[in-house]
C-alpha cells in the first residue's frame, strides 16, 4: 500500500487557505490515524480474548457443558468472555464506521467547503453529506469516486447498520459458536446474530470474516482518497 503524505496535505492546506484552516483540518488528520489504529487494536483485542477463553475453558470440553454445567466458575468466565469480546468488537465496529466520517471531514475541510456559500451545516458534516456535496465539484471527481466506493462497496453498509443500531436502538451481542462436524477451518467462531435496521436484514457473520476483510479495504481507501486529495491540492496551489 502507497503512503499518504499527512504532512504534505497539512502544508497545502495552510499554503491555499491559512492557518486558521489548517487549524480544522489537523486534528481531523490525527483522528483518522488514531481510529485506524483503535479499530486495529480492538479487532486484535477480540481474538486474544477468544484464544485465552479457548484454550483456558474449550481445551478438555465442549461449548454446551461450560455454558450449562455445574461449574459455575466456566459459567462465569464464558459470561465474561462474551461481554469483554463484544466489548471489544463493537469499539472495532464503531471506529470503523468513525474513520470514514472523520475522513469526510479532512476532505471537507482541506477543500475549503466550509467556507463556500453554502456550506454544510456542523452537526450534518457526514461522510454521506459530502459525498453528495461532491458531486457539484466537478474538479473533485477522483475523490468523489473513492468515497463513494468507500460507502457502497464491500461490506460497508452492514457495518453501518450495526455501528448505528448498536449506538441508538440497542447493541447486538456476539455469541460463540462450536464447530461439530470437524469441517469448518476452526472450531470456536465468534459471530454477530442476524439483525433488521430500516426494514432490511443483515444476516448473521463471523466476526473475522467480517471485519478483517473491510479493515483492509476502508485503510486502502482511506490512503488512496488521501493521495487524489494532496494531487488536487497541488493543483490549486498558488
Amino acid at each position: 500500500m502507497t503512503r499518504w503524505h499527512i504532512n504534505e496535505t497539512q502544508d497545502l492546506v495552510l499554503t491555499k487557505f491559512g492557518r486558521d484552516q489548517l487549524e480544522l483540518v489537523r486534528p481531523c488528520l490525527q483522528s483518522v490515524c488514531d481510529r485506524q489504529w483503535y479499530a486495529g487494536y480492538h479487532f486484535h483485542e477480540v481474538h486474544r480474548l477468544l484464544d485465552s477463553f479457548v484454550s483456558a475453558r474449550l481445551s478438555n470440553a465442549c461449548l454446551l457443558e461450560v455454558v450449562f454445567g455445574q461449574d459455575a466458575e466456566a459459567t462465569d468466565d464464558f459470561n465474561r468472555f462474551l461481554l469483554e469480546a463484544g466489548a471489544h468488537a463493537l469499539a472495532c465496529v464503531q471506529s470503523m464506521h468513525a474513520t470514514a466520517d472523520i475522513l469526510a471531514h479532512v476532505v471537507y475541510f482541506s477543500l475549503g467547503l466550509n467556507l463556500s456559500a453554502q456550506p454544510i451545516a456542523e452537526r450534518f458534516v457526514s461522510l454521506k453529506k459530502v459525498i453528495a456535496r461532491l458531486q457539484q465539484e466537478a474538479t473533485a471527481i477522483a475523490i468523489y469516486d473513492l468515497l463513494h466506493k468507500m460507502s457502497s462497496d464491500g461490506n460497508f453498509e452492514h457495518l453501518s447498520a450495526l455501528s448505528n443500531h448498536s449506538k441508538h436502538r440497542s447493541i447486538i451481542r456476539p455469541s460463540l459458536n462450536e464447530d461439530w462436524t470437524g469441517a469448518a477451518p476452526e472450531r470456536h467462531t465468534l459471530k454477530i446474530p442476524s439483525f433488521w435496521y430500516e426494514k432490511k436484514r443483515y444476516p448473521e457473520v463471523a466476526v473475522k470474516d467480517f471485519l478483517e476483510p473491510e479493515y483492509s479495504r476502508c485503510s486502502k481507501l482511506v490512503v488512496d482518497t488521501g493521495n487524489a486529495l494532496n494531487a488536487l491540492l497541488r493543483t490549486q496551489a498558488p
